[in-house]
C-alpha cells in the first residue's frame, strides 16, 4: 500500500482552514453591524449597497441616517446584535479599510491552502511514480506479475521435454522438476510434445503468441504480402499456376516485355519447400525454374498446396567459400514486443558454393546435426556491427505491433475469411475455457514464444528472411560443441529475461514457515540496475 503524504499534512491544513473560517465569521459580523446601523426595519434599496459593502462611510448617506433617526423616533427598535455573541464587535468609523484587510487576509489564506495542497499532491504523485517505475523495472519485461502468493504456491518447479543447457540454468537457480500438474515455468519443444499430455506452467511457451502461426512458409509468405514487405524475402510463389503465370510475357502499349521472373532468374537456382517441415527437411533444389515446375506438377493435387517455390538469394555471403546461413533467436510476447539475442549462430554448408550445381550439400543442408556443417559465433564476424542492426530492424517490421497487433485480439492471417476468423476466435475461447477448468487460472498466466530465424546475407550486407522456425533446435549436439555452448547461453539469457523477475518477487516477499521451507533451495537472484544491463536478449 502506497503511503499518502496528504494524510500527514491534515493538521496543518485544518489549522489554516480554521483561521480562514474565523476571518469569514468576523467579516459576516461586521456586515451585520453595518446593516444594523442603516436600519434593519428599513426597506433595502440599491442605494444602501455601497455602505453594506464598505465602499462609503456611514455618514456619507444622509437619507439612510435620517431614516434611522425616524425609525427610532417612532419607537422602532434596532438590535445590532453581532453574529458572534461571545465576542461582540463594534462598528468602525471606516469599515471599508477593515473589510479590505480581512478580504486580503482571506485571499492570502486561500492561496496558502491551495499552494500547500498542490505541494503535497505533487510530492505524493512523485513518490507514486517512483514506486511504479521501480515495480515496472522489477517486473520487466512483463507489464505485471502474478501475486507473490500465487507464485510461491507453485514452488520453484520447472518442466521440459528435452536435454539442453536450459535444465542446467534451472538447476543453477535451485529449481527442481515439477511433480504437480502445474509448474512455475516450462519450455517444451512442440514436435516432441505432440500427441502427449503436456504439463502446464504459469510461465510457458505457447504457439498462439505471435508469431507461432508464421512458422509455416505459406503463412509467412501471406503475412509478408499483407504487410507489403515481400521484398524482405526472396521471390516466393504459392502455386504452380502463379509461378507459371509469372514466366509468361505480358503485353503493354509498346511491344512485348518480360514477365515477373526474368529469363536470367528463371535459369538460376530454385527451391521447392514443404510449408511445415523444418531442419532442412522437405526442401529440394533445382537448376532452372522449369525443372521445378515439372516436379511440382508431378505431385498429387492434394500435396501441391503444401509447397512453396522460392528463388535463390543473389550473390550470397560466403564463409570459407561455403554458403552461409545465419540463425537469430527472437522472443515474442503477446503485446507484440520482440527481443532479439545479440549473439548469432553462423552455419556453413558442407560443400563449397557453386551456383551451377543444385547439390543440396551446397545450398540446402545447414543444420548442425548433419556432417560437414561448420558453425561460428556471429559476434566474431567482421560484418556483425553492420548486419545485426539491419536484422533487428527487419524483425521489428515483421513481428512488431504494427504487423501482428498488440495482443488484444488473437493473431490470425489477414486474408482469412470472416468464417475462418470466427472459427479461430471460438476455438481460442473454447481452449481457454477448457484450460481454466482443467488447470486453473495460474496456468498460462505469462506466455512467450521463442523463434529461430533463418537469414541469408548477400554481398551487399542486405539480410534476406528465409523462414521462421517455431521449434528451433536447442538441444545438446556432441558433434558441434560451439553450437551447443551458444544454445546454452541463449537459454540462460531467456531465464534471465523471463524467469528471474518471478524469482526476485518471491525473494523480496516475507514468507511463512511453510513457504520458507518450500523455497529454501532458491539461489540469490541479483536485481538488475537497468534494462541495458540485461545480457543477451535486447528489446527491438
Amino acid at each position: 500500500v502506497l503511503p499518502s503524504p496528504i494524510k500527514q499534512s491534515n493538521m496543518f491544513q485544518r489549522g489554516i482552514l480554521c483561521i480562514c473560517q474565523i476571518l469569514v465569521v468576523a467579516s459576516l459580523n461586521n456586515l451585520h453591524d453595518s446593516s444594523a446601523s442603516l436600519s434593519l426595519e428599513a426597506e433595502w434599496s440599491w442605494q444602501s449597497l455601497p455602505i453594506l459593502l464598505g465602499l462609503l462611510p456611514h455618514n456619507g448617506h444622509n437619507g439612510h441616517r435620517a431614516s434611522l433617526v425616524e425609525a427610532r423616533g417612532t419607537g422602532g427598535r434596532v438590535d445590532p446584535t453581532p453574529l458572534m455573541r461571545h465576542a461582540p464587535l463594534h462598528v468602525s468609523s471606516s469599515p471599508s479599510v477593515v473589510w479590505i484587510a480581512e478580504l486580503f487576509a482571506i485571499l492570502v489564506t486561500v492561496v496558502l491552502v491551495l499552494f500547500a495542497t498542490q505541494l503535497q499532491i505533487s510530492h505524493y504523485l512523485a513518490v507514486r511514480k517512483k514506486q511504479t517505475n521501480k515495480a515496472l523495472r522489477m517486473a520487466y519485461p512483463w507489464k505485471s506479475l502474478p501475486s507473490a502468493g500465487e507464485i510461491m504456491e507453485l514452488g520453484p518447479t520447472f518442466a521440459t521435454n528435452f536435454q539442453s543447457g536450459l535444465k542446467q540454468s534451472f538447476l543453477a537457480r535451485g529449481m527442481s522438476a515439477a511433480t504437480e500438474k502445474v509448474a512455475l515455468v516450462s519450455f517444451l519443444i512442440p514436435a516432441e510434445a505432440a500427441g502427449k499430455t503436456q504439463p502446464r506452467a504459469m510461465l510457458e511457451r505457447h504457439g498462439r503468441v505471435p508469431a507461432g502461426s508464421l512458422g509455416g512458409k505459406r503463412a509467412l509468405a501471406r503475412h509478408l504480402k499483407y504487410i507489403r514487405l515481400e521484398s524482405l524475402a526472396p521471390m516466393t510463389f504459392l502455386s504452380p499456376w502463379a509461378l507459371r503465370k509469372s514466366l509468361e510475357p505480358r503485353v503493354k502499349f509498346v511491344g512485348v516485355v518480360q514477365g515477373v521472373v526474368s529469363e536470367a532468374k528463371a535459369e538460376g537456382l530454385w527451391f521447392l519447400k514443404h510449408s511445415t517441415m523444418d531442419r532442412n527437411e522437405g526442401v529440394m533444389c533445382f537448376k532452372g525454374v522449369r525443372n521445378l515446375l515439372a516436379h511440382w506438377d508431378q505431385l498429387p493435387k492434394s500435396q501441391r498446396g503444401f509447397y512453396v517455390a522460392q528463388a535463390e538469394v543473389p550473390r550470397p555471403m560466403l564463409m570459407d567459400g561455403r554458403k552461409m546461413m545465419i540463425r537469430a533467436y527472437v522472443i515474442t510476447l503477446p503485446e507484440g514486443r520482440c527481443f532479439m539475442n545479440r549473439e548469432l549462430l553462423l552455419k556453413g554448408h558442407p560443400r563449397a558454393y557453386d551456383p551451377k550445381d543444385a547439390d543440396p550439400l551446397r545450398h540446402v543442408i545447414s543444420c548442425v546435426k548433419y556432417d560437414g556443417v561448420t558453425s561460428a559465433r556471429g559476434t566474431q564476424w567482421e560484418h556483425y556491427e553492420k548486419v545485426w542492426p539491419k536484422i533487428s530492424k527487419m524483425m521489428t517490421s515483421i513481428l512488431g505491433p504494427s504487423a501482428v497487433g498488440t495482443g488484444r485480439l488473437p493473431f490470425t492471417l489477414r486474408d482469412d475469411s470472416m468464417i475462418d476468423l470466427a472459427c479461430h476466435r471460438i476455438s481460442d475461447r473454447y481452449q481457454d475455457l477448457v484450460s481454466w477448468f482443467q488447470w486453473g487460472r495460474k496456468a498460462g498466466a505469462l506466455l512467450y514464444n521463442l523463434l529461430g530465424v533463418d537469414i541469408i546475407v548477400d554481398q551487399d550486407l542486405r539480410p534476406w528472411l528465409i523462414e521462421l522456425n517455431p521449434g528451433p533446435a536447442m538441444g545438446i549436439d556432441q558433434r558441434d560443441p560451439l553450437a551447443t555452448q551458444l544454445r546454452a547461453e541463449v537459454m540462460e539469457d531467456l531465464c534471465r529475461l523471463l524467469l528471474d523477475p518471478l524469482l526476485r518477487s518471491v525473494q523480496m516477499t516475507n514468507k511463512s514457515e511453510e513457504q520458507r521451507s518450500k523455497w529454501n533451495s532458491l539461489r540469490n537472484i541479483p536485481v538488475p540496475t537497468s534494462k541495458a544491463s540485461l545480457r543477451g536478449f535486447v528489446e527491438i
